[in-house]
């Protein structure tokens, strides 16, 4: 497990796998339908989810949007939670889902968009990250962020982010827009200039 993760990430063992699936998911399960409706905007024929957790999201697209998609997870508690969730997506070859994380993308392929929810807090190299993840996007892709929403939540948390929490090195290497969604969701797009 751990040469997924960076020594200061949060790890995902087989104890917190079972209490986010059964406890923080149900919560979440409203925020992961806005998400993959703003995901289903997007033209895309491959999409690519980090820190795909248990497949809820991946679930979600896959019921609007006709894309491949792709599931990168460093905790294969998880992967085998989302393996379940997901067992006929898989079948029809809809989702292919590996073990990996935000430093370390085992799949030879570029994608349209790349999306990470909920999961970019929780990385303790998210910004040295950035470049890299860019490397496996499209010519036109784009690498979203969805994450709570510090800047117009009631709450102020670590695990949230802030506009104010990009290094201006990426600001200025990218195009970076941010929207505030409802549900306190903040949207981070990053594209290549």
């Amino acid at each position: 497990m751990n040469e997924y993760y960076d020594s200061n990430d949060e790890k995902f063992g087989p104890i917190s796998s079972y209490i986010y699936r059964y406890f923080a998911e149900p919560f979440l399960k409203g925020y992961y339908k806005i998400i993959a409706e703003e995901i289903s905007k997007y033209e895309a024929t491959k999409i690519l989810d980090i820190g795909s957790g248990t497949g809820k999201l991946l679930k979600e697209i896959s019921k609007i949007h006709n894309a491949q998609l792709y599931g990168i997870e460093p905790s294969m508690f998880m992967i085998n939670i989302a393996s379940k969730r997901l067992k006929n997506e898989i079948l029809k070859s809809k989702v292919r889902i590996f073990q990996g994380s935000s430093r370390y993308i085992p799949v030879n392929e570029k994608f349209d968009l790349i999306v990470t929810t909920f999961s970019f807090h929780h990385w303790s190299n998210k910004f040295e990250s950035i470049p890299y993840i860019m490397g496996f996007t499209s010519e036109k892709g784009s690498f979203l962020i969805f994450d709570y929403d510090n800047d117009m939540g009631r709450l102020k948390n670590s695990h949230g982010l802030s506009e104010k929490d990009f290094p201006r090195e990426i600001l200025e290497t990218y195009v970076v827009e941010f929207e505030h969604m409802k549900k306190s969701i903040l949207k981070v797009a990053i594209k290549s200039k």
